[in-house]
């Protein structure tokens, strides 16, 4: 004991010390700390009270302790213990830093942990870089891969990435951490591509991928909407037993919400062992972007009963599908949970409050959440532009755009294509035109939704030169601008342009969605163009596997009635005609909208008269007429003609040639109210099913 200078009574006193730090009990360790100060207090016993200090919380104690103790005490631990404790201290970032510097005047040298825990220090790049030079004259970089991790990291989350490049291909010994490093660097840069081949080439080192990895290129996977990709690192993962966690799991939720996949999201999502609010965050929300309410509500209800903290529940999310369907029942409840948390103030659930009664059409209850939100951010002033618009109200809407402007407050990409939709609905190319330059000022002029809006508010207001001139300067473009400009095409009837503007779309690889294809068959319905209609109209259903709306049916629908009618035009095949016209239409797989109803009314009324007569069947397009039915209709009905169709029995509405007998020659307009009880009582007998008539 004498040669090792070993004291036991010392060693019993640390291990006392020790015990009472570790349960807690601060006071009598300090306590008994002073009492060994004057002969048996000595580096160990000073760096565990510093480090008990720390644990607790209690880091001016800590910083007071240190500097009150005698510098033969302090080595380089002490200096680590309470560097690591001022980092770790909010607001305390800097006095860590400076406490390193102090530590190399007073002749310490800093070993390796030393320099991991000052480098880990969310300080500024320039301390990051400073450090660089003096890990390199210590040789940490080579004998250390600790160091060289932080310091790599250190750069990636600074957001240097190139110096984090030269640190990562200066590294001798890489591990798993070291990969992971750059990847996160390169992930947050946007590089989806370099951090594919860095996982690729972690791969091949042999090195094993941990759930950070797996987490990062799940997310790039997500950004770049691979779904094929997503489903190997679902495959890895599966093989990796230390990385299939609730971490990973998210990301893959994640991943299969924005892909559309639910089939498979809710497959994951009942094989998880574990679960926590994300994960059913992750679901709430991908069933609200799939318009699931009541799967959503499903959800919602199991989190509460699960007893999960109310306060992490995804109520946003709540207010956004209470607003999407709308349901102000809904929308009130939240609300009322909100107002009983105290959460109603909040920022984020103040500004969905805001566009859920917007949506529901109750403005003046989001005026007076606005009026009542303390901190009115520019999200809450587009959120009420926003709702003003939607509901019509595009003047009062410029007139907060002029408020949010007055207060100071700058407007986002997204203010801009409300208030320039605003505009294009009063139809004020003078305003427009401002906006567009004020937009240019701003800085905003790249975004691809600023620039789609201004193209949509050019060709609304008859600026077709002005439309294709801002599509052209378009910096950025994806779907939306060439749906735009394909649409602009549409509405003035230049049926070859919007198709080649399709094909141009196809060639530059952007995948047309539902709206792109309503554009290109309402240009070829409003031209004539029936063949290339009906190729559109296939391509999207074979090649693209899109489910037609009912708009792509009625367009369909009109396009063909000319067809049919040149077609079938003969009296031998008047039936196979109407026949094959009402079976296309009795057996749409959506709900028949009674515009659809008129449409078929229309061609068979036109194929009969053309049937019936020589006079040509463009002649009685013009002469046609029926009476408009009320929208709610559920069970339209059809006046069965007489044999004779000229003759006195024809059914009022259906007057289908100008030499019927039915009404007064060659009538061009609508006949009047009494005029259409008269025929209609001529053949109320005889009212049926529309197509039990067509058929019969």
């Amino acid at each position: 004991m004498v040669k090792t200078g070993f004291d036991p009574a010392t060693y019993r006193l640390n291990l006392h010390l020790h015990s009472l730090i570790s349960s807690g009990r601060l006071a009598q360790a300090r306590a008994l700390f002073d009492r060994m100060a004057p002969h048996r207090s000595n580096a160990f016993s000073l760096n565990r009270m510093l480090s008990g200090y720390a644990r607790f919380g209690q880091i001016a104690a800590a910083h007071s302790l240190f500097l009150s103790s005698p510098l033969r005490l302090r080595d380089a631990v002490t200096w680590t213990v309470m560097m690591g404790a001022l980092a770790a201290a909010p607001g305390r970032t800097t006095d860590a830093v400076s406490l390193f510097r102090d530590m190399l005047r007073e002749g310490v040298a800093p070993d390796r942990v030393a320099v991991s825990t000052v480098l880990n220090v969310p300080a500024t790049s320039g301390t990051t870089a400073s450090l660089h030079p003096f890990a390199v004259k210590l040789g940490l970089l080579r004998s250390s891969v600790v160091v060289c991790n932080t310091l790599l990291d250190a750069y990636c989350k600074h957001g240097l990435l190139s110096a984090g490049r030269r640190v990562f291909q200066e590294t001798s010994h890489m591990d798993a951490i070291t990969y992971n490093a750059i990847i996160m660097g390169c992930s947050k840069e946007g590089l989806h591509g370099e951090v594919l081949d860095l996982f690729a080439d972690m791969r091949r080192a042999g090195l094993g991928a941990t759930q950070f990895t797996f987490s990062r290129v799940l997310t790039v996977a997500t950004g770049i909407g691979d779904l094929r990709l997503g489903r190997q690192v679902h495959a890895l993962v599966a093989r990796s037993i230390s990385a299939c966690n609730v971490f990973v799991n998210n990301s893959l939720l994640d991943l299969y919400s924005k892909c559309d996949c639910l089939g498979e999201m809710e497959k994951l999502f009942d094989e998880m062992p574990e679960r926590d609010n994300v994960s059913y965050n992750v679901m709430i929300a991908g069933y609200a972007w799939s318009r699931c309410a009541g799967t959503v509500l499903r959800l919602f209800r199991e989190m509460q009963l699960l007893g999960f903290d109310r306060q992490d529940l995804p109520y946003a999310t709540l207010l956004s599908v209470a607003g999407s369907l709308p349901h102000v029942g809904i929308g009130k409840q939240i609300h009322a949970q909100l107002v009983i948390l105290g959460l109603s103030s909040e920022d984020l659930v103040g500004n969905a409050l805001i566009d859920m009664y917007s949506k529901c059409g109750m403005l003046d209850a989001a005026n007076a959440n606005f009026a009542n939100k303390k901190d009115k951010t520019g999200v809450s002033w587009t959120a009420m532009i926003t709702g003003h618009a939607q509901n019509g109200q595009q003047e009062e809407a410029l007139q907060l755009f002029c408020d949010m402007r007055r207060v100071g407050l700058s407007p986002d990409r997204a203010t801009f294509s409300i208030i320039i939709k605003a505009s294009s609905s009063l139809a004020m190319i003078g305003l427009g035109r401002q906006l567009h330059s004020y937009l240019i000022r701003s800085g905003h002029i790249s975004s691809v939704f600023s620039g789609s809006a201004l193209l949509d508010m050019y060709a609304k207001c008859g600026c077709l030169d002005e439309a294709l001139q801002t599509f052209d300067e378009m910096p950025e473009r994806n779907s939306i601008p060439w749906n735009a400009v394909i649409s602009a095409y549409a509405h003035y009837g230049q049926a070859k342009n919007a198709i080649k503007m399709f094909e141009g779309m196809l060639r530059y690889g952007f995948k047309p969605d539902s709206v792109t294809f309503l554009s290109v068959l309402s240009a070829c319905s409003h031209n004539g163009l029936a063949e290339e209609c009906m190729k559109y109209f296939e391509l999207m259903e074979h090649e693209y596997g899109m489910s037609p709306w009912k708009e792509h049916y009625s367009v369909r629908w009109s396009t063909s009635v000319e067809e049919l009618t040149a077609t079938w035009s003969k009296k031998m095949m008047m039936k196979k005609a109407t026949g094959q016209m009402t079976a296309s239409f009795l057996f749409l797989p959506i709900p028949v909208p009674s515009s659809i109803f008129f449409l078929l009314v229309t061609a068979t009324s036109m194929v009969m008269a053309a049937c019936l007569s020589p006079t040509p069947p463009r002649h009685h397009r013009r002469c046609f007429w029926t009476p408009k039915l009320p929208s709610s209709s559920t069970t339209i009905y059809y006046q069965r003609p007489h044999r004779r169709i000229s003759g006195t029995n024809t059914s009022a509405g259906l007057c289908l040639c100008c030499r019927c007998r039915s009404g007064p020659r060659h009538r061009r307009h609508p006949p009047s109210a009494g005029q259409a009880e008269y025929f209609a009582a001529q053949s109320n007998s005889r009212c049926q099913c529309i197509g039990k008539a067509l058929l019969g």
